[in-house]
């Protein structure tokens, strides 16, 4: 399990994946953080983000490699 998926199932969220996803994850309020495939993230909108989702988006994004 990556950094960033500890850091997300300890918010509440369970990994999914599918075939136009990279990864995402699923919150037990149903909320989702998705990333893609064109390097997108969607689900939730940006005025909902805690600072530990923020954070986790980020190791996603530095585990995908991103931001290189």
């Amino acid at each position: 399990m990556s950094k960033a998926d500890e850091m997300f199932e300890k918010l509440g969220y369970e990994k999914i994946c599918g075939d136009y996803l990279e990864c995402g994850y699923i919150g037990d309020n149903h909320n989702r953080i998705m990333f893609s495939n064109e390097k997108t993230i969607n689900g939730k909108l940006c005025e909902d983000l805690t600072m530990k989702e923020l954070q986790a988006i980020n190791e996603k994004v530095k585990e995908l490699g991103w931001n290189e």
